[in-house]
Formats: C-alpha cells, sequence, structure tokens
C-alpha cells in the first residue's frame, strides 16, 4: 500500500467516526430527545404531553376523540390508551395520529396498561383479570394472563414479573409474566386505596389513594414485599391515581387538584409538587422519550451528511 493509499484510507476511518460522534451529539442534544411526560386526562378524554423538566406543555391534546381515558402507555414510537373502558387504541407518539383506534377490544373496564419486551398489558377490571397482547400487531397472547384478582387498578412489569395494584383488598400481588401463575399474591399489605403502582430498579412505589388514613405515595422492596417507607412521599397530594418513575425522578398524578408532582425517586423530597398543572381528572402518567416532528429533519440531515462524506472520500 502506498503512503497515499494509507493516508486515504485513514482519513476515511476518521471522517466515519466523526460523524458517528457527531450523530451521537446530536441525537442526544435533539429537540424533543428528551423524556416526555404524557397524561391520561378522564375529565376531557384526551393524552396531553409535557415537557418532563419543566412541565411546559408540548401538546395538552396530543389524542383527541377518546372516551373514558384511563390509562396511557408508550413503547417505542407507539402510544396506548384506553376509551370507553373496553377498548384499547394504537396512536402516533410523536404526531398523536391514530393508528388503530381499536387495537384491543372485548375488554372489561380498562384501567391500565403497561408495555414490556414487546408485550401489551391491560388490566380489566370488570372480571379482575390482566389480558396481554402483541404490543406490535394486538394479537391475543393471553386475555387472562393473571386472574383472580379483586378490583385490579394498575399494572406494571419489572424482571418478568407482573406487579398488580389490588385496590379491593389493599394489596400488591407478584404474578410471573409468563406463566400467569401467582409468586406471592400478597406480597404486599396493608395500603390504602392502591390506584398506582410501578417498579424501579428493585424498589416498588404505590400511589395510595384513600383519604382515610392521608394521601401517600409509599415505597417496598419489589423482590421481598418489605417496607422501605409507607409515607415515602407525602406532602403535596391529592387523590393521587397513577405513579411513575424515570430518569431518578418520581412523577405524580394529582386527579383532586389535576397536576402532576415530581419529586426524588431516592429521597423522596419534593423537585415541583405542581409540575404540570391545567389537566382534566388526570388519570395516568407514564415518561417516555419520543423525539418531536421538529428533530427529524435534522437527523435526516445528519445522515445524508455522513453518507455524502463517505462517498466523498471513497471517491
Amino acid at each position: 500500500m502506498t503512503i497515499a493509499s494509507s493516508l486515504h484510507a485513514r482519513m476515511r476511518k476518521v471522517s466515519i467516526g466523526l460523524f458517528a460522534a457527531v450523530l451521537a451529539v446530536q441525537l442526544a442534544l435533539a429537540p424533543g430527545a428528551q423524556a416526555q411526560i404524557y397524561v391520561a386526562n378522564n375529565g376531557n378524554s384526551t393524552i396531553g404531553e409535557y415537557d418532563s423538566s419543566t412541565g411546559a406543555a408540548i401538546n395538552s391534546s396530543l389524542v383527541t376523540g377518546l372516551s373514558a381515558v384511563y390509562s396511557v402507555a408508550v413503547w417505542n414510537n407507539d402510544l396506548y390508551a384506553t376509551s370507553n373502558a373496553a377498548t384499547v387504541g394504537l396512536y402516533n407518539a410523536t404526531t398523536g395520529a391514530a393508528i388503530s383506534g381499536n387495537f384491543v377490544t372485548g375488554q372489561n373496564g380498562v384501567l391500565s396498561l403497561t408495555v414490556a419486551s414487546g408485550d401489551l398489558y391491560v388490566v380489566n377490571a370488570g372480571n379482575g383479570t390482566v389480558g396481554v397482547f402483541d404490543a406490535t400487531t394486538g394479537t391475543v397472547i393471553n386475555t387472562a394472563l393473571v386472574s383472580g384478582l379483586n378490583q385490579p387498578f394498575s399494572v406494571s412489569v419489572w424482571a418478568g414479573n407482573v406487579y398488580v395494584a389490588n385496590y379491593g383488598n389493599n394489596t400488591i400481588g407478584e404474578y410471573n409474566g409468563t406463566t400467569g401463575a401467582a409468586i406471592n399474591s400478597s406480597l404486599v399489605t396493608g395500603l390504602h386505596g392502591p390506584t398506582g403502582v410501578t417498579v424501579s430498579n428493585g424498589n416498588l412505589y404505590v400511589a395510595n389513594n384513600s383519604n382515610n388514613s392521608g394521601f401517600t405515595i409509599g415505597e417496598y422492596d419489589a423482590t421481598t414485599g418489605a417496607t422501605i417507607n409507607a409515607a415515602f412521599i407525602t406532602t403535596g397530594l391529592s387523590y393521587p391515581t397513577d405513579v411513575a418513575v424515570a430518569n431518578g425522578d418520581l412523577y405524580v398524578t394529582n386527579n383532586n387538584i389535576n397536576s402532576i408532582g415530581e419529586y426524588n425517586a431516592t429521597t423522596g423530597a419534593a423537585i415541583n409538587t405542581a409540575l404540570v398543572t391545567g389537566l382534566s381528572s388526570p388519570y395516568s402518567v407514564t415518561v417516555a422519550a419520543v423525539p418531536e416532528p421538529a428533530a427529524w429533519p435534522l437527523l435526516t440531515a445528519l445522515f445524508g451528511l455522513g453518507l455524502a462524506v463517505i462517498r466523498r472520500r471513497r471517491g
């Protein structure tokens, strides 16, 4: 190999490397690449989208035309929302455009949704079950993966196991995510109207909606069910209905005061008890990173630039 050809090859590698580095930085910094909050507003039957850092509205009516909205889940660029407590619709998480308004049908009192490993889990309060469906096609995997529940209100999946908040008997049950077999149907007990549950890094967080003992977010060990702090969060709550964790922060829906509060997921300290306001009976919250439309032209241009550089070096 001549000195010229060797130098040419090295320059090409450098160019490709620089392009990859620049693209990675631009992906991280592209507008809308940070996590966004998605809220199911039962009061006006909409799904709203908000900036997770500032609480500013990105689109307060991202998805409309729904009815009796109790839950929202986001996976990749797909958004799943309940409607009429009997169906699950599929929408574009960036634009809100409907992909399939009847993605999953024939349900009975749908109150909660979550997606894990390409599976969509659906809580049916009417018949005390958790069903599972293919999150891409909507195909039934098992309409009653978990059954015999007591007014199930919320579901979370972690480490292959399904956690269900049972409002009827104030418990959190744990089940095998593949077979639905009970691991511990009373993993956590002594709760007060649990309406929201999520698991993150081995910690289980529960929204207690009953005011008889004061509104709280409790924290528990997701493996043993042992109490870490039954009153992990008490500040700024008013009929909390759901809880979500992302990037070390915990987000809580306050159904009575139409807001989302933000807290430190490690200490429980309040970051902003009114991060998002002006909602309409929010029942469910999820946090996900979905690029906004303004980001796509930038990413497309960068990709094209990279191809041009590579072709130029090859010439």
